[in-house]
C-alpha cells in the first residue's frame, strides 16, 4: 500500500461507506448514500485508490455507460493500524486499563489461544 498523500475527512467518509457494505459500490452508489456530491466523490476515489486503500472489484455497464464498481483493499482494522502506526502493546495496554468489562479477558485470551493453535497446526504441516 502506497502512502502518497494524508488521509483526509472525505476520504474516511468514502471508505466508511465501503467498509459498512458488503458488495461494490459505484460512485453514484457511494454519493447517494454518504450525501457526498458525485464531483466529490470521484476525486477521492482516484486519489483512495492511487494509494491503494480501495480496488476495482469490476466494470459494469450502466445505461450506456461502463462504470466501475469499488470494494475497499484493505478492512477497517488494518488500515488503523498501519496507517496511524499503531503498536499493538501499547493499543491493548491502554484497551485494557479501560475497559470494565469482566467478559473480554476470556475473550481475548481465548482469540490468542486459537491463534497459537493455528501457528501449532501451521507448524506442524
Amino acid at each position: 500500500m502506497k502512502k502518497t498523500k494524508k488521509i483526509n475527512n472525505r476520504d474516511l467518509d468514502v471508505l466508511e461507506v465501503l467498509w459498512s457494505c458488503k458488495e461494490a459500490l459505484t460512485a453514484n452508489d457511494i454519493a447517494d448514500i454518504s450525501d457526498i456530491s458525485k464531483n466529490t466523490v470521484l476525486p477521492v476515489l482516484k486519489n483512495l485508490l492511487n494509494q491503494g486503500y480501495i480496488k476495482v472489484d469490476e466494470v459494469v455497464l450502466t445505461g450506456k455507460t461502463l462504470t466501475r464498481k469499488y470494494l475497499p483493499a484493505v478492512d477497517k482494522e488494518e488500515f488503523i493500524l498501519k496507517h496511524y502506526d499503531i503498536n499493538i502493546d501499547n493499543l491493548l495496554n491502554h484497551f485494557l486499563s479501560k475497559e470494565d468489562d469482566p467478559e473480554v479477558i476470556p475473550k481475548i485470551e481465548g482469540l490468542i489461544n486459537k491463534k497459537k493453535n493455528d501457528l501449532k497446526n501451521e507448524d506442524n504441516k
